[in-house]
């Protein structure tokens, strides 16, 4: 009877470590479409995508990219998105407290994460195209896989920013929320359409 136990344990954890690591590998393929989106300036992220020097370099080795070749990043609106960052500096720390709060604990990549997510929401793109992705439906799997808690509060499809703008706001926070449900709310549409 204990072997049937510890077998059934060490399925499960089995099971668990790989899909661990799936989530890592799907990490690895959206931080890469990130980087290189970045570098052909389709991307709502300055070149160093929000982080400190010493992140960035360990997320490009965590991307398996080497820093000499890893494509060169587009740095020509990198005043502009840092200012923005400054101006809403609070903001951007709000976001990312936000994200960090739900992270799955399973990797420093969610903290990366949080900071590229946090500083991507400032813009005026939707999320997944400010982030480079090539749909929402990645944004979707990239913060299921690495904010699982948050992301599942989002059951009514709701635009990303907006979610996190409402969260915040019930969080108490100093951000306002046009009505006290989205039913009732005479912008649900914006927040609940298909974006295209």
């Amino acid at each position: 009877m204990n072997q049937v136990a510890n077998l059934n344990q060490r399925t499960s954890e089995l099971s668990s470590n790989k899909l661990k690591l799936l989530r890592q590998v799907e990490n690895i393929r959206m931080l890469q479409g990130i980087i290189k989106s970045q570098a052909q300036g389709l991307t709502g992220l300055s070149s160093c995508l929000g982080l400190q020097k010493e992140q960035k370099l360990q997320l490009l080795n965590f991307c398996h990219l080497n820093y000499k070749h890893a494509p060169p990043a587009l740095k020509k609106n990198d005043d502009l998105l840092l200012e923005l960052k400054e101006l809403r500096k609070q903001e951007a720390q709000d976001l990312n407290q936000l994200l960090i709060s739900a992270r799955n604990g399973e990797h420093e990549v969610e903290l990366w994460l949080a900071q590229i997510i946090s500083l991507a929401s400032l813009g005026s793109a939707h999320l997944w195209r400010a982030l480079g992705l090539q749909s929402r439906s990645d944004l979707k799997l990239l913060l299921l896989n690495n904010f699982h808690s948050l992301a599942t509060k989002n059951n009514k499809n709701m635009r990303w920013k907006k979610f996190f703008y409402k969260q915040l706001c019930e969080q108490g926070g100093h951000y306002v929320c046009r009505s006290p449900s989205c039913e009732s709310c005479t912008s649900y549409n914006e927040c609940f359409a298909e974006e295209l």
